[in-house]
């Protein structure tokens, strides 16, 4: 397989003072929008994640999230349009349009895991018809003919991790979820065979306790994927990730490319939550700052 490598001028940039060459140039359209997110990104690591106690944390963590990007939601729902895509009981799906007429703008969406359910993506499409789609699932009954006739997308069959290899995963069965042991590819192979664009406008994760690796390989190398400006993920149960679930939240939420607007938790199983990309340029031009 042929790795592909996708550079920005803000890849890998640690200090988030200096977030992007763009925001220095325009410093009178982004201060106050970096001044909240920055807020965000202290208020969260002031919560001192590693020293409390896991289960806790993952009870509480998208009360947490919501206390902390208070003032940068309602920053930017007052600067930008917010579409929610589905705010409900069981979920918490956003989108936010670009600034461009929404005719004249390309847009890509990547669904990770469909579950036979594609209902937030038809909306992403009647928003914006011109959206291109590009799915995986691990089989679930109508995913592909949802994804492929409602959608017009491109539907792939199969299991994205962070690794090639052989893994244990939860999958849909008769509207129960079996636990098996199935092949995985990695994000970056399905990326390289699938995908030919140079920007994710919107991230569908939904990948049954493998977002927990691939989310830390996202954050660790992200001169191998292409830039992601939205990104609706799904923890899943916390127990079976000890290891990796409080390193991974520190990091992804105090010092990644992304910040969280809003979180929510469910049936003390999921914590799901919409993140924006705030170190790439084009997102930022496209979609945070006008």
């Amino acid at each position: 397989m042929t790795s592909v490598l996708y550079y920005s001028s803000t890849d890998g940039d640690e200090n988030f003072a200096s977030i992007s060459s763009w925001f220095q140039q325009s410093p009178e359209k982004s201060n106050y929008l970096l001044l909240k997110a920055d807020e965000n990104r202290k208020c969260l690591l002031s919560k001192n994640l590693m020293s409390q106690n896991i289960s806790s944390v993952w009870i509480k963590f998208a009360d947490m999230v919501n206390e902390c990007s208070n003032d940068l939601f309602d920053t930017l729902n007052e600067t930008t349009t917010i579409k929610q895509l589905l705010v409900d009981d069981w979920e918490l799906k956003y989108f936010i349009l670009p600034f461009e007429p929404i005719n004249n703008v390309s847009c890509n969406v990547i669904s990770l895991g469909i579950g036979g359910e594609t209902e937030t993506e038809e909306r992403v499409k009647r928003i914006m018809p011109q959206c291109k789609f590009l799915g995986i699932d691990s089989g679930a009954a109508l995913s592909k003919e949802f994804y492929e006739k409602r959608l017009g997308g491109t539907y792939v069959e199969g299991l994205v991790g962070a690794k090639n290899g052989t893994f244990s995963a939860n999958v849909l069965e008769n509207g129960t979820y079996v636990l098996k042991e199935l092949q995985h590819f990695s994000f970056t192979h399905f990326l390289s065979k699938y995908f030919k664009g140079n920007l994710v406008d919107l991230l569908f994760m939904d990948i049954e306790g493998d977002e927990y690796e691939l989310m830390k390989d996202m954050i660790d190398n992200p001169e191998l994927y292409p830039p992601i400006c939205q990104l609706n993920v799904e923890f899943h149960d916390s127990s079976k990730r000890t290891g990796i679930m409080l390193p991974l939240f520190n990091k992804l939420f105090g010092e990644s490319s992304y910040v969280a607007i809003k979180g929510g938790f469910f049936f003390n199983q999921f914590n799901k939550f919409h993140l924006i990309n705030v170190k790439n340029d084009e997102c930022l031009k496209k979609y945070f700052i006008k």
